[in-house]
């Protein structure tokens, strides 16, 4: 299994279709969300049975039991592109926070 990263994660191919640079890939940004109470008997707060100040019997809260499990959300934006060597392409992302655009310049190696 494959360890949960936060932030921004990139994945890019590159290949020559003809005259022009094939750019796919996607964009991976995951983001904390906070803390979630895990469900179940087992996490449920604990009572003690006691006697209150009027001699009734009553109940008292000994513990609130919370298991709290982080939360994430992973965003994925695939895309495809079709770019000249040199030239500055832009590709629309979509974030957490809204969308931005990853430029992505490709340069043919030697």
């Amino acid at each position: 299994m494959k360890p949960k990263t936060r932030g921004l994660e990139i994945e890019l191919e590159v290949e020559p279709v003809g005259g022009m640079l094939s750019v796919g890939g996607k964009v991976s940004h995951s983001s904390f969300d906070g803390f979630g109470q895990m469900p179940g008997e087992a996490f449920a707060p604990i009572y003690a049975p006691a006697t209150g100040d009027d001699g009734r019997p009553t109940e008292v809260l000994l513990t609130e039991n919370k298991v709290l499990q982080p939360q994430f959300t992973t965003r994925e934006s695939p895309f495809v592109a079709a770019a000249a060597a040199g030239a500055a392409c832009l590709i629309p992302v979509q974030l957490a926070f809204g969308q931005t655009f990853l430029e992505v310049t490709c340069t043919p190696g030697e």
